[in-house]
């Protein structure tokens, strides 16, 4: 029996440049990078060790550094909204 790694692309949206490479900074050790399409701001990612909970915890931690309450996520194309915890 052989077991076949599960892989996510992760895309999370940042409102401009300045936050996308803090992002992409508290993340590089997964790997990710800033990008900018049509004028809109994020980080992605590919998640091949079913890391997403951990991922969720930084950007947690990102989004109470820029004193923000959420962000959307999206997983393998499904949004999901991250929220900060009180």
């Amino acid at each position: 029996m052989t077991t076949q790694a599960i892989e996510r692309r992760i895309h999370i949206a940042a409102p401009d440049a300045q936050t996308a490479f803090a992002l992409e900074r508290r993340l590089a050790y997964l790997h990710a990078g800033a990008v900018c399409v049509h004028g809109e701001w994020a980080v992605e990612l590919h998640d091949f060790a079913d890391q997403l909970e951990e991922i969720e915890a930084a950007v947690r931690h990102w989004l109470r550094d820029r004193h923000e309450d959420s962000a959307l996520i999206e997983v393998n194309g499904e949004t999901v909204e991250v929220e900060v915890v009180p």
